[in-house]
């Protein structure tokens, strides 16, 4: 493999490996900045029709006194807004005020465990190991779920909210950037009796009404019931979307307008394991769910805890497990019985889209398919941390990230409780002389033009990953299989955000936006830099760099609002 990589970096010009030393400068605590700062340098012409806020969340705090955070997943989460009004740039960076960095803060420790890190209960030093591993599954219990909003920021209501896969939110004044609400889902008045949330989603979807949708796993006992139950639920937040950016109404509000749909259990009703799940297609009336191999499993959380292993060790690839889908109506507010079944394992994180063929009847979904069962668990600190030889090994073992595929689900039988066979094709053939980053090192974070949502549509923007951390943004087209890269050596974009140009209806009429940084932070003349791209051949428009001052962290995922 590391030959394979030298031999055809040597003759490879736009879409070759490059390997940093080391990743390190993206691994590090940041700072705050309270108030705007404008950019230092503006090359390019920024159009003159972009007006609103780019805002990326993710890990922002790294360390607290002797304690370090061990996956990527776990550092205190720091949102940040970069607004463009008048052709101008202003940076602005605040941390989430979760109740876990309170308490981290307070004690200058890491107080409850996160996804990938560990944290002893009070007192653990002075108890004998019987009463210490009981102990241990309280602390887990009370550390979760986590307030550690670090995956996605999403507007609603007004607001903009910090999801985690949990139940707990927290809303985000959208200019001030201060957390002004921590926010439990499970306190709404809707809620069913006996239903209790495990995780909700971090990505979900808006439809034409404004309505938000998402998705829990939840444990469901009801009244007089002796064995709980896992379900998958699915949750719609009336008229979230029908507020203007910047209203905030009253959390109460936002508790009241949820609704909850049918329970889809699990197949057999003593199995209380649940089926790992990032994010859902939606298309119409219809949202297309991905069952992983990948599993929770209760007794092994109790065997983790019980020891002091964090929770990502109780999630489970099974190669055994076939991957699956199903179909959920939004108009019956119910799921159909159909199943549809591969006849592998498979693990899908980040989804393109989802097409309804109402003459055909059926569905068509693309999505990114990842080569690697147990890439969560592998994204440590310490593995992303490494340098020289051990870097280009480490990810040897990671790629693919994720490879575009197809999977075609036919309607005929949508009411039956059938299981109906279904295989994936690739999207794009592997091209390892003009693309073999894209096929060795595969994509994620796709994006589309939010206004084709669920419409036929023929482009879609990602990055790439040309070393362990992505390295590069491109440009798919399907019809003609073409594919465009954007590269600035040495750097890491965030995911790309196409914005499209108010009353356009061409799919790349628009600008895709990324916010880049250094991968080295002691390079101190490579700076972080907001990049402005033609979406077609991503010909650079325009680049808005930052004050040297302004490190940036990995990111997970964002969003551009349009505003004044």
């Amino acid at each position: 493999f590391l030959f394979f990589i030298a031999a055809i970096s040597a003759y490879q010009v736009d879409d070759n490996f490059a390997f940093t030393n080391n990743v390190a400068g993206f691994l590090k605590t940041v700072d705050e900045f309270f108030d705007p700062v404008p950019a230092a340098e503006i090359t390019g012409s920024i159009p003159d029709w972009i007006s609103g806020s780019f805002y990326r969340v993710g890990p922002g705090k790294y360390e607290y006194g002797d304690d370090k955070y061990n996956h990527v997943f776990d550092p205190s989460a720091i949102i940040k807004r970069v607004h463009v009004k008048d052709q101008n740039i202003f940076f602005q960076r605040q941390f989430i005020n979760s109740t876990h960095r309170a308490a981290n803060v307070a004690e200058d420790r890491i107080v409850f465990a996160e996804l990938g890190t560990w944290a002893e209960p009070p007192d653990a030093e002075n108890m004998d190991p019987e009463e210490l591993q009981l102990e241990r599954c309280k602390w887990l219990a009370e550390s979760s779920p986590t307030d550690n909003t670090i995956v996605s920021v999403i507007p609603l209501f007004g607001w903009l909210v910090a999801f985690t896969e949990s139940n707990l939110v927290n809303l985000i004044d959208p200019f001030t950037l201060e957390t002004k609400y921590n926010l439990d889902l499970g306190d709404s008045p809707n809620m069913p009796k006996g239903l209790t949330f495990a995780t909700v989603l971090a990505h979900g979807a808006f439809d034409e009404n404004g309505d938000y949708w998402t998705m829990s796993v939840a444990i469901d006992l009801p009244e007089y019931a002796f064995t709980p139950k896992t379900v998958y639920v699915v949750i719609k937040f009336k008229d979230a979307q029908n507020f203007s950016l910047g209203a905030m109404v009253d959390p109460a509000q936002i508790l009241q307008s949820m609704e909850f749909a049918s329970y889809l259990y699990n197949e057999n009703p003593r199995d209380s394991s649940v089926r790992y799940f990032h994010m859902f297609a939606a298309s119409g009336d219809f949202f297309v769910l991905p069952m992983n191999s990948m599993e929770l499993d209760a007794i092994k959380t109790l065997d983790s805890c019980r020891v002091g292993e964090p929770p990502m060790e109780m999630m489970q690839y099974d190669d055994s497990l076939n991957g699956y889908f199903k179909i959920f109506s939004k108009e019956k507010m119910e799921w159909f019985p159909v199943r549809f079944e591969t006849d592998t394992d498979f693990m899908q994180l980040h989804m393109i889209q989802a097409v309804f063929d109402e003459e055909k009847n059926l569905i068509k979904l693309d999505t990114l398919q990842t080569g690697n069962a147990d890439i969560l668990k592998e994204f440590t600190v310490n593995n992303i941390n490494v340098t020289g030889d051990a870097l280009i090994e480490m990810y040897s073992k990671l790629v693919p990230y994720g490879e575009p595929v197809r999977y075609i689900f036919d309607l005929s039988e949508k009411d039956e409780p059938v299981t109906i066979s279904v295989s994936s094709e690739k999207l794009f053939d592997d091209d390892m002389v003009n693309f073999p980053v894209y096929s060795l090192g595969g994509i994620d974070f796709p994006m589309i033009n939010f206004n084709f949502l669920g419409k036929s549509y023929d482009h879609f923007w990602s990055v790439g990953f040309g070393n362990i951390l992505d390295d590069r943004i491109y440009h798919s087209q399907l019809s003609t299989r073409q594919r465009t890269v954007w590269r600035e050596e040495g750097y890491s974009p965030s995911e790309p955000f196409f914005i499209p140009r108010p009353g356009s209806e061409g799919e790349t009429d628009g600008v895709i936006i990324s916010l880049v940084g250094p991968l080295l932070r002691d390079l101190t003349d490579l700076r972080t830099f907001l990049v402005f791209l033609e979406p077609e051949t991503l010909t650079e428009i325009a680049r808005a760099y930052l004050p040297e001052e302004v490190t940036i962290s990995a990111t997970a995922h964002g969003v551009f609002i349009p505003h004044l």
